[in-house]
């Protein structure tokens, strides 16, 4: 079964794919690189929804082969500029990813990672503003943060909003003036039904790993 909602709305913490500190004659024997710590800001996809236990919520499959420390702060129900309550996130309000940047910048992260944009359906002025105003903020509360940004993601309906695009253009056009990256890593779901879980909507362990893997290949070297 997946992730309850009230899970999905919990304050981030860091999750278990965390180094641990080797103790005793071995922490003497070897030395230890500290482990980045990476922010995740997004929907019910970033938050889990549709996986079966944390450690295969695509967020932590990322982290996982980068080796970061992972603080997810997904809420369901949200993006640029939907908000979201009981119902999709579990907590009785869940803010846009912009009135987020207080928690993100709370965690110290080394990486904010943004991926979202499937619940802002109307893409108008003010929407295309949030977007813009999202990068500029992280940057400026977060001057030495890596910040990347993803391509909205869909599921395996083949009626892909047709303002996804548009979307997609000025958040990579934001993320990019912020000294960002954009990863446009398509659609791994699409044409995927066996990636879904069985509400049709959200990514299943399959998908999640899917999702994960596309972002990590798209990730540039650094």
């Amino acid at each position: 079964m997946g992730l309850s909602l009230a899970a999905l709305g919990q304050v981030g913490k860091p999750s278990a794919d965390a180094g641990s500190v080797p103790t005793g004659s071995s922490a003497s024997a070897a030395p230890t690189t500290e482990r980045l710590t990476a922010v995740y800001l997004g929907d019910s996809y970033t938050a889990g929804a549709g996986s079966t236990k944390p450690s295969e919520m695509f967020a932590t499959v990322v982290s996982a082969r980068e080796q970061w420390t992972t603080v997810n702060l997904g809420r369901g129900g949200t993006g640029y500029g939907a908000t979201a309550g009981k119902e999709a996130c579990g907590l009785d309000y869940c803010p846009t990813y912009r009135e987020m940047i207080p928690e993100a910048v709370a965690a110290d992260p080394d990486v904010v990672i943004v991926s979202g944009g499937r619940n802002d359906r109307d893409v108008d002025a003010a929407l295309l503003e949030q977007v813009e105003a999202t990068y500029a903020d992280l940057r400026s509360a977060l001057p030495d943060a890596r910040i990347v940004a993803t391509s909205p993601l869909w599921d395996d309906d083949p009626t892909v909003p047709a303002d996804f695009d548009r979307l997609g253009d000025t958040i990579r056009a934001a993320a990019e003036r912020a000294g960002g990256v954009y990863l446009d890593i398509g659609q791994p779901l699409l044409g995927h039904p066996e990636l879904l879980s069985p509400d049709g909507v959200h990514p299943n362990d399959a998908g999640h790993r899917a999702i994960g893997e596309s972002i990590d290949a798209a990730l540039p070297a650094q």
